[in-house]
């Protein structure tokens, strides 16, 4: 991350880390947290999984000082190497699954540590579910960000599935702009034997809708370490780690595709082919 501040640090650049990896507290899926979060396990020494963490942050004091923590070692690592191009989000939990009393305590966690030393960025709610960020605009105590991720492309391929930031009651949030939209899980270019993949078109098309954000990530599973592993039929394949221990991962960049990242990034209102 030094690295990259540093190459950016004459032009205007996003950073944006996640606080926690709130996907590991999905056990039913066969997850499971690892060394370094926030919460391994529950009172009963099994693997933690939501509903423990949406009850631990309101009771446990030993993990509300852990966030704490966290928050205050961010912050100081953020003072120190971001520069005045550099726009830093930190994000309140990678997809989380928080009750509206666990989001409320992070919420003021972050609060009290701002009122201790002022917090160098701004903050965004990355929900596993797409109406959690409605009761995030809605709660008085929240002004941040609100991302969201995509889920399967399989049954709309023109990505108009995606939700637009208006809930059903058709109250929009309090700051519409204030949105970030990511395509995580969903790779891009096209690959015919993944069925969780997009073309560069549809990518700019995704763009498109989703063009008065603050931000729009696209995505690239080789770039997060992650290879395809075909199925019995077409589009039954999946994108899999090439090594179980993330930190011993192997990561492929292609600079011919970069340079397709960068054209959809740039002609997304034509009809250009990157």
């Amino acid at each position: 991350m030094e690295r990259f501040l540093y190459q950016n640090r004459n032009r205007p650049h996003l950073l944006e880390i996640h606080f926690s990896n709130q996907t590991c507290l999905e056990v039913e899926d066969g997850r499971r947290c690892e060394d370094g979060e926030l919460l391994r396990f529950n009172e009963r020494r099994q693997p933690a999984n939501t509903q423990d963490f949406n009850q631990e942050v309101l009771q446990n004091p030993a993990l509300q000082n852990r966030i704490r923590d966290r928050i205050r070692r961010i912050n100081q690592w953020l003072i120190t190497h971001k520069n005045s191009n550099t726009k830093a989000v930190v994000s309140l939990g990678l997809e989380d699954e928080y009750s509206l009393e666990a989001f409320e305590k992070i919420v003021n966690l972050f609060q009290e540590v701002n009122r201790e030393t002022p917090l160098d960025f701004e903050t965004v709610r990355s929900p596993e579910i797409y109406e959690y960020s409605l009761e995030a605009a809605r709660f008085a105590g929240y002004t941040g960000y609100l991302e969201l991720h995509p889920g399967s492309p399989t049954e709309t391929p023109d990505l108009s599935q995606y939700p637009i930031w208006t809930p059903p009651d058709g109250q929009p949030p309090a700051k519409p702009t204030y949105c970030i939209t990511n395509l995580d899980g969903v790779s891009t270019p096209r690959d015919g034997g993944v069925s969780k993949s997009v073309s560069f078109e549809q990518a700019k098309g995704f763009i498109t809708r989703h063009h008065d954000c603050m931000a729009v990530f696209l995505w690239h599973a080789p770039l997060q370490g992650l290879q395809p592993v075909l199925g019995p039929r077409p589009g039954d394949g999946a994108y899999r780690p090439t090594n179980a221990v993330p930190r011993e991962r192997e990561f492929t960049i292609d600079s011919g595709l970069i340079r397709r990242f960068n054209c959809a990034m740039r002609t997304w209102r034509n009809d250009s082919r990157c």
